[in-house]
């Protein structure tokens, strides 16, 4: 009898858990949705991003913008240097991945040879050194121009 209820409680607290993330995810795509029109429509958040083409040329023409606004090469841009010349850069490339696509951290990550950590310090750093940079502000506002 007692073995049931535990499998009762067990079993109810992975329904819950499951509605949670159900519940984040949606929420996460309706905010999506509303703060920014798009051309494309999302993308179901079921389907493996690596299968994606159009995600994929997303991020792509994403880094080739960051590369001509910052007068760099692709390569110097997914270089695994921490020269500031090519951090900033790359951190504005995940910002504007993680702003205009619905890539998780861990596929933003596969797209540039890195993991979701450093992609999330990345995003965080744009976002708070936009809040005292002007001129890296316009700077990504030229490319997001050119990215709708």
């Amino acid at each position: 009898m007692e073995e049931s209820a535990q499998f009762k409680r067990y079993h109810e607290g992975l329904r819950l858990r499951n509605v949670r993330a159900s519940d984040a995810l949606l929420s996460r795509l309706v905010k999506f949705h509303n703060e920014k029109p798009k051309r494309s429509e999302p993308v179901p958040p079921d389907f493996d991003d690596d299968d994606l083409a159009p995600i994929t040329m997303m991020v792509r023409r994403i880094q080739q913008l960051v590369c001509r606004e910052f007068k760099m090469t692709m390569r110097d841009l997914i270089a695994v240097t921490r020269k500031p010349s090519h951090t900033l850069p790359r951190q504005v490339a995940y910002y504007l991945a993680r702003e205009h696509t619905l890539l998780s951290l861990p596929g933003i990550g596969r797209k540039f040879d890195r993991d979701h950590s450093t992609i999330h310090f990345g995003v965080g750093a744009i976002r708070k050194r936009l809040q005292s940079d002007p001129d890296l502000g316009r700077a990504i506002r030229r490319v997001e121009e050119h990215l709708t």
